[in-house]
């Protein structure tokens, strides 16, 4: 029972962590995906929201480390592969972000977003 109460507090303060930055509220929003990250520090989900939360602030290398840390956890998945490209990107590193996207499209090979570029996938 003990084993299941982690991941749900993990979804709720990333679920709290999406609402305040729909708020317009980042500073909350980090806080929620700090705390969930204390919960389940080995977990995916907090750093791919802190990532994408410091993609909006615009600080860019802050996202892709926390992206980094995300693939180190999870490094089959194509979506943090995508979002580390999409932030690569702005950050003007276009040789690093076509390699990423490229191993995003590998990994996921059916996914059509896929072929919007970087305004294809959420």
């Amino acid at each position: 029972m003990l084993a299941l109460v982690g991941p749900l507090l993990v979804d709720r303060e990333i679920d709290a962590s999406n609402a305040a930055a729909a708020d317009g509220n980042l500073p909350s929003a980090v806080s929620h995906a700090e705390n969930a990250r204390k919960i389940e520090p080995w977990a995916t989900s907090p750093q791919k929201q802190l990532g994408l939360l410091a993609e909006a602030e615009g600080n860019y290398p802050a996202a892709v480390d926390h992206l980094d840390q995300a693939i180190d956890r999870e490094e089959d998945n194509w979506l943090l592969y995508y979002l580390r490209a999409r932030v690569e990107s702005k950050a003007g590193d276009e040789a690093a972000a076509r390699a990423d996207f490229e191993e995003a499209d590998r990994l996921n090979p059916e996914e059509k977003c896929l072929r919007g570029g970087f305004e294809g996938c959420g």
